[in-house]
């Protein structure tokens, strides 16, 4: 009987352990679709405003020796990705 309720013990363990692989899994999977999604959405602004001329980037108070690292700041912060 002992040897029964062991086995039963182990298995619960092993589907906890499972169910929480599980979920680490689908957590770092929602997590890369975000960050690629962010990306993905960086490089498509990046791209719009640098085609921008000075003039409107200045009007807009960006500066092209700071765009890429402004647009990478936006997503970080702003509501890009979301």
């Amino acid at each position: 009987m002992a040897f029964h309720q062991n086995a039963i013990a182990r298995d619960a363990t092993s589907a906890g352990t499972l169910r929480g692989s599980l979920a680490s899994l689908i957590a770092a999977i929602r997590a890369a679709i975000a960050a690629g999604s962010r990306g993905c959405t960086a490089a498509g602004l990046y791209q719009e405003l640098s085609a921008l001329s000075d003039a409107e980037l200045n009007r807009r108070g960006l500066s092209r020796a700071t765009l890429a690292r402004d647009v990478l700041a936006y997503g970080d912060h702003g509501d890009a990705g979301r």
